[in-house]
Formats: C-alpha cells, sequence, structure tokens
C-alpha cells in the first residue's frame, strides 16, 4: 500500500527512488520513536543538527508539499555543531547513504549524546588491546 500511494505521488520518479522512498517512510513510520537521537546535516550551512524525538510519526495531511507531509517531532538540542568537532569515522557514519538508519558502530549513541551535552565528540571508547 506505501508502495503504491509513493508511485502515484512520484509517478515520473525512477524506479530505484520510488523504492528507496518507500523504505524510508517505512523506517520513519516504525524505527523512529521517542528518546532517540535525530541527526540532521544542514546543505545550506554545512553544520549539524542534533536532537532527541519527541514524538513518533505522524502525518500532516494539510501540508501542500508532498514531501513533508510524513513527519517526527523533534527537539533540537543543538543546531549548528561545526564538522570539524566531529571526528572522522562518527561524521563518515552521519553521512551516509541513507537517510533514515541507526548509527551503531563506534559507540555512536554515547558519542551524540556527549556532543550534545558537550559540544564535542569524546570520539570511539574502544578499548585498544594495549588496554587490556
Amino acid at each position: 500500500m506505501v508502495r503504491a500511494e509513493v508511485v502515484a505521488a512520484f509517478p515520473h520518479a525512477t524506479a530505484g527512488k520510488q523504492a528507496n522512498f518507500t523504505g524510508q517512510l517505512w523506517a520513519l513510520r516504525s524505527a523512529i520513536v521517542p528518546g532517540d537521537i535525530i541527526v540532521m546535516p544542514m546543505k545550506t550551512t554545512k553544520k549539524i543538527a542534533v536532537g532527541i524525538c519527541a514524538h513518533g510519526y505522524s502525518y500532516r495531511s494539510d501540508e501542500d508539499d508532498v514531501t513533508r507531509r510524513h513527519t517526527v517531532g523533534v527537539d533540537w538540542k543543538v543546531t549548528e555543531v561545526p564538522r570539524t568537532v566531529i571526528r572522522d569515522d562518527l561524521l563518515n557514519t552521519i553521512n551516509g547513504a541513507m537517510t533514515i538508519f541507526q548509527a551503531a558502530k563506534n559507540n555512536a549513541e554515547a558519542r551524540l549524546r556527549a556532543l550534545i551535552e558537550t559540544g564535542q565528540d569524546p570520539g570511539s571508547q574502544v578499548a585498544s588491546p594495549l588496554d587490556e
């Protein structure tokens, strides 16, 4: 059903784009829950915004722009984080190909929470062989 709605809304998009958008809508609707960390790279300023999901998925039928009808509520904690304060491994994860995904590598969640609190990425806290 979602796929049919996507095809109807974007009839001239390629099949690949329609499939990707369908998958992203499913993830938006079912995977993001209150308390989750939300990260949004800002294309215009090249900064990073980080917030906490305040409420899950909702559909805004009154929105004229069909690409903005599907939403989650976010309490934006920091909106102007320079990319330079985020270490490369986490930045590469944030800049991944998928729009909606769970960043699980290199202690990403704890690092993003630290970024909210301190404005700095503490880096991965994975123990090295020398620590054992």
